[in-house]
């Protein structure tokens, strides 16, 4: 802070000519025009592959792992009611999501939506912390694929090492996501049906197994000095649950692939949204129904409500659909993370060599290093860790997103919105205070502190100086010099 003091004072024109510059925007026009001159991307997806995709990144994890902590620690069988405040919180993004879509349907998402807006250093730093975010989830989730697909081996007496069997996985992914969108939404649309299959039969057989009793009382008492318990559980799960909803702006980052952006997005945005929201009401509520929820502290619950079911094929398929859950939230986080670096690439921000596409139209180069990435962190760090380092980086994206949204209302009002977010004036700061609240309940760490340095280091050290905007700010001054 001294050194930043004495810079001020002693170079006080200098430093704000720099900060200036770095506030520069790019025109909305211009993205979008760029956007569709210098891209090897295909538009190959339709309104049916963005809902899948969306549902494939957000159905995972979450609802695998989170449900029962949430329930026990927090809010008992009125877990159902946070779902429903999550997944509200999680529509209000969507629409802010939406509209921007539609503004500027472009790769990038919340990177290229900052960029038309505030300015080149805060979107780098968007798009920075959003790949790593990613990468941390791809870590993150590869650590439970291992587990549950040791513990599906294990029904057949096959012994299988998880380290070896998550990196085994992890380049078989980035070898898929190399060939063709259509390749890969294929086999996503796949696993989405078979993860969304074995969901439903869970919740159809397990309705028959509900101990009604269970739900007596349905909102627990408070437990004075705790978070448990009455209003104050169910809003302390909330914030928690927000993240089983996490993965759906992979659908707006896909913007340069799909048919009629304008229509699709929020379309496929919303949809995915409100679909698995009625997903997670439905599980939770048989899971709390089925065992007691202070046996649900775990992080199989789904595997504990079936082993009080005792079906023991049931088991089996609980295993294969967590597999194919997790496996499409790494296929969609992968996707999106290459997506982000392509478009910050096409701006100067990060070396050429990153945008190479191979003959299927795909960024392979961008998510090969993303893939390699996110095994690197899965081997380097625990699932806790990471856990929190993503956590993080999902609010700070998100945050961003609700306030390009509304700075964009008040910057350009009278631009053409195909899809206008409902009461943006509303939602978008009630979102913003929830997100602000939640970043001070969670212990940020001193690793991410570095990342931010790192960003910026990065940027300064390249990224400003390869800057193409940059370098037509320099050409037009020194013509009009």
């Amino acid at each position: 802070m001294t050194v930043v003091f004495m810079l001020n004072f002693l170079f006080p024109p200098i430093m704000f000519r720099i900060f200036q510059n770095c506030l520069v925007s790019k025109g909305i026009d211009e993205i979008v025009e760029e956007a569709g001159t210098n891209s090897n991307l295909q538009r190959s997806m339709n309104a049916f592959d963005l809902i899948l995709l969306g549902i494939g990144a957000i159905v995972g994890a979450g609802i695998f792992v989170i449900a029962g902590e949430a329930a026990s620690q927090y809010a008992g069988p009125s877990v159902a009611i946070s779902f429903v405040l999550a997944g509200f919180m999680a529509i209000c993004v969507g629409f802010c999501y939406a509209e921007l879509s539609t503004i500027i349907p472009v790769s990038g998402g919340s990177y290229s939506y900052m960029y038309a807006s505030i300015g080149e250093l805060p979107a780098f730093i968007v798009g920075y912390i959003l790949v790593l975010g990613n990468c941390f989830i791809i870590g993150t989730v590869a650590h439970g694929w291992a587990e549950y697909f040791a513990s599906l081996m294990g029904n057949f007496g096959i012994v299988v090492n998880h380290v070896y069997a998550m990196n085994i996985f992890l380049v078989i992914i980035g070898g898929l996501l190399y060939f063709s969108v259509n390749s890969t939404a294929i086999v996503n649309t796949i696993m989405v049906f078979l993860k969304m299959g074995v969901l439903s039969l869970f919740v159809i057989i397990g309705v028959f197994y509900i101990n009604y009793d269970n739900f007596v009382p349905f909102i627990p008492e408070h437990v004075e000095g705790t978070r448990f318990g009455g209003l104050i559980g169910i809003f302390s799960a909330t914030p928690i649950l927000f993240f089983a909803f996490n993965g759906f702006e992979t659908v707006a980052l896909a913007a340069q692939e799909v048919k009629n952006p304008q229509k699709n997005l929020p379309i496929g945005l919303i949809l995915s949204i409100a679909i698995s929201t009625i997903f997670y009401i439905a599980i939770s509520l048989v899971l709390t129904g089925v065992v007691d929820y202070h046996n649900l502290n775990c992080a199989k619950p789904i595997a504990v409500a079936i082993e009080k079911i005792g079906i023991e094929w049931l088991s089996v398929l609980a295993n294969f659909g967590a597999v194919c859950g997790l496996s499409t939230v790494i296929i969609a986080m992968a996707y999106g993370a290459g997506r982000i670096i392509f478009a910050m690439t096409g701006d100067g921000l990060l070396p050429g060599v990153l945008r190479k596409c191979s003959k299927h139209g795909t960024p392979y180069v961008a998510t090969t290093i993303v893939m390699c990435t996110g095994m690197a962190l899965a081997m380097w760090f625990n699932l806790s860790k990471l856990s929190n380092l993503s956590s993080v980086a999902i609010i700070i994206n998100l945050m961003s997103v609700c306030i390009v949204a509304l700075y964009m209302r008040f910057k350009h009002p009278n631009i053409e919105r195909v899809f206008k977010a409902p009461a943006l004036n509303i939602i978008g700061p009630v979102c913003i205070a929830f997100f602000v609240y939640f970043l001070q309940t969670m212990h940020i760490g001193i690793e991410f502190m570095y990342v931010i340095v790192a960003g910026l280091a990065i940027y300064f050290a390249y990224g400003r100086r390869n800057s193409i905007l940059m370098k037509n700010l320099s050409e037009k001054g020194a013509k009009s010099a």
